[in-house]
């Protein structure tokens, strides 16, 4: 994405040196499938896909600073123009579950899967994110289903470590913990030496 990043702050710096340098406006014009930036006579050209993920970089920069509004419009202004991005659903939904929004959150997650049904990473945070909105058994099934697609994948194997844990069946929750810690998770080492050794 660095590359879209360059791309972006060319754009940008050619409009702002422009307009500083008291040049006509630059001209914008868009197509089926790009957007054309017109100056002094030059025609630069970017398609809908660097312009969704400019807005993508944009959008997970605010979403770390937690400024959630402007994050959130980023998202949708990139999804206007890269609705078949798996990517752009997927942060999206990690911005709103961070900002505790679980439900669009879902929405989000379940836009993520339809693009790319068998990621284990989106699985295991819709997962969370069904835990949430207190739906275990849902969250079983995609962490279940996480560790059948990647079974290094220590996030899902402690997750669903901790649902069992939660609700006291340490028989099926401490193996998956153990299986977490072997995959390098020091939280899962933590819970399990507290709650799993003898």
């Amino acid at each position: 994405m660095r590359f879209y990043m360059k791309i972006y702050f060319v754009a940008f710096f050619l409009i702002s040196f422009y307009l500083l340098a008291g040049q006509n406006t630059p001209k914008l014009t868009e197509t089926k499938d790009s957007v054309y930036l017109e100056m002094e006579g030059k025609k630069y050209a970017f398609s809908h896909r660097q312009i969704a993920l400019m807005r993508l970089e944009d959008a997970i920069a605010n979403c770390n600073r937690e400024e959630y509004s402007i994050a959130l419009e980023h998202f949708d202004f990139a999804l206007k123009y890269d609705a078949a991005n798996f990517q752009i659903h997927y942060n999206k939904g990690l911005c709103l579950y961070f900002k505790e929004d679980y439900q669009n959150a879902l929405e989000s997650f379940n836009a993520a899967l339809k693009l790319k049904p068998d990621d284990a990473k989106i699985l295991n945070q819709r997962g969370m994110t069904l835990l949430q909105l207190d739906k275990t058994t849902d969250a079983i099934r995609d962490f279940t289903r996480s560790i059948e697609l990647d079974t290094n994948y220590s996030n899902a194997y402690f997750n669903l470590g901790v649902v069992y844990l939660e609700s006291y069946d340490f028989e099926k929750g401490c193996p998956f913990l153990k299986k977490a810690e072997k995959f390098g998770s020091e939280k899962a080492e933590q819970l399990y030496d507290k709650h799993c050794r003898e």
